[in-house]
């Protein structure tokens, strides 16, 4: 009876080792593929907001000038 406990035990564990390892080694990948993906989304974002910066900066100008010529 004590060795059934023991070999069901060890199984238990080995089951439980595999699972983690299982777990992990997908686990693992998937985290670096998103992190490499979330820099580019960041990079992509940045030039973004530098352009909408731009155009702001554009607009604001061209709207002071119409103000400007609509007072005179």
């Amino acid at each position: 009876m004590e060795k059934i406990k023991e070999k069901v035990n060890l199984e238990f564990i080995i089951s439980l080792v595999i699972v983690m390892v299982t777990v992990i080694g997908s686990t693992v990948p998937l985290y670096i593929h998103s992190s490499s993906q979330m820099d580019n989304l960041r990079v992509s974002t940045q030039s973004n907001l530098q352009a909408i910066q731009m155009e702001m900066k554009d607009f604001h100008g061209r709207l002071c000038a119409i103000e400007e010529r609509n007072r005179k």
